[in-house]
């Protein structure tokens, strides 16, 4: 019995001794705004509004290998004034990465909303930062498979596939992008069905201080386009953006952002159209 115990024992330590050691980094994220809010036509008889957009909450695993990093992802969004809170799950996914290939698979943002809906153009006091071409590209897309090469810090070429049985024809999506210290340069294809298949397109220009960005999306005919102009600070970015919708009238945004710390953002927007229809916020946002 004791020899026995003794050989079963010698085995548990060599097994221990070749297996890799888990490390398995498990961090929180989440989103919190609240904002005061200004709008010219009234909402329910009421000009001020007490609200908190965007939140969002979720968790991101990450084990390091000496071959490569696992990354396991999940977040869901919510209203926090709502009379129920639910959860509405936004993203879930595991991420390969290694050297410069990276594979991604689950519910992922679309290859669009990736590389065309840029922060910096965004405003924080609306949904999907108000930008127009937003109102034309998927924000996630389920049972997605992506693939990333990034040649340096040059060159970025991603693809991305939707496995879903209930259609005949794969859904799949490409993507490209070129970056400098002088801006960068990013181009969509989404193949749709043979007659419509949809391109899109970001430029950053960046000189000194200056930023300027324009982003469009084509399918047969321009469906939506944004530019804007930011001016970056030591702690702060002031910006003006202009969007249209197609054949609508533009929509004009101006806002600051004050970078308080790392983590926690106040800012004060203005956004108005055609009609003079405007919303004025102002708050802070939460990010971690």
């Amino acid at each position: 019995m004791f020899k026995y115990y003794c050989r079963v024992s010698g085995v548990a330590i060599a097994l221990s001794a070749t297996m890799p050691v888990l490390a398995i980094e498990a961090q929180p994220t989440g989103q919190f705004q609240i904002q005061a809010a200004y709008v010219s036509e009234a909402v329910e008889a009421q000009h001020w509004l007490l609200q908190m957009p965007n939140a969002h909450i979720g968790v991101t695993a990450v084990e390091s290998m000496p071959n490569g990093t696992f990354t396991a992802h999940w977040r869901a969004g919510f209203e926090p004034f709502s009379d129920e809170l639910e959860l509405d799950q936004q993203q879930v996914f595991v991420n390969w990465q290694q050297g410069v290939f990276s594979l991604w698979g689950g519910q992922l943002r679309s290859l669009e909303a990736t590389f065309l809906e840029a922060d910096p153009m965004s405003v924080l006091s609306v949904e999907r930062g108000g930008l127009a071409v937003a109102k034309h590209i998927l924000e996630t897309e389920n049972k997605a498979i992506r693939a990333d090469f990034q040649s340096g810090e040059a060159l970025v070429f991603s693809g991305q596939l939707v496995m879903d049985e209930n259609q005949d024809d794969a859904t799949w999506s490409l993507a490209a992008v070129v970056q400098s210290p002088e801006g960068s340069f990013a181009t969509t294809y989404r193949k749709t069905d043979a007659d419509e298949n949809q391109w899109g397109t970001k430029v950053r220009w960046v000189s000194g201080t200056a930023a300027l960005v324009a982003a469009t999306v084509f399918q047969d005919e321009i469906l939506a386009w944004d530019l804007g102009v930011q001016f970056q600070g030591a702690r702060s970015v002031t910006f003006v953006n202009y969007a249209v919708d197609g054949e609508d009238d533009g929509l004009w945004r101006v806002g600051i952002h004050q970078m308080l710390t790392a983590s926690l953002v106040n800012f004060s927007e203005i956004v108005w159209d055609a009609n003079n229809d405007l919303q004025w916020s102002t708050g802070f946002q939460l990010s971690f």
